[in-house]
């Protein structure tokens, strides 16, 4: 028969060992306490995430964009003419993902769609393959491939070109 103090050593072990685990993961450390867990602030975290945060591009013909690369390897883009009023062509934003390719170098691939915003009907995909080179912490640039696809998935058009970016930064309300 169990006493009274034998009954409670397991579930105090067990608290021991979850706040234990708790600590740990407050500090950073990893559970196998070989190294620091990765930082969640942009552009932090090692080189293999020195481009994750938010970045204002301009490619070499003026157009504007905003990229989003998230852990994990997922890119969002943004550029002029998703959205038009009165409705007609427009396109969605580019979706896509990214991959650390050694040194200061990532490739992305991204894909968006145009359509007839009145009946939804496909009129065509880009995609966009981009390699990248992290210049500074805060500053990157890019060559790119842009390719234009009919319904099919048939090339029908392809660009390329520059685009130069700059890490959009906190700041702070006073």
């Amino acid at each position: 028969m169990l006493t009274r103090k034998s009954r409670w050593t397991p579930l105090l072990i067990a608290m021991i060992v979850f706040s234990a685990s708790v600590a740990r993961a407050q500090s950073g450390e990893r559970p196998d306490g070989n190294e620091q867990q990765e930082t969640f602030e942009h552009g932090k975290g090692g080189p293999h995430q020195a481009i994750v945060g938010t970045w204002a591009g301009t490619t070499a013909t003026g157009l504007k964009q905003l990229t989003t690369f998230g852990f994990g390897g997922t890119v969002i883009n943004s550029v002029p003419g998703e959205v038009r009023t009165p409705p007609g062509l427009t396109h969605t934003s580019h979706h896509g993902v990214w991959r650390h390719l050694g040194g200061r170098r990532y490739g992305l691939t991204m894909w968006d769609i145009f359509y007839d915003q009145t009946t939804g009907q496909v009129l065509q995909y880009t995609k966009i393959r981009s390699e990248l080179t992290l210049d500074s912490d805060d500053e990157m640039s890019a060559r790119a491939q842009l390719e234009f696809l009919n319904p099919q998935g048939e090339v029908v058009l392809s660009r390329s070109g520059t685009v130069t970016y700059r890490r959009i930064q906190y700041e702070p309300l006073d």
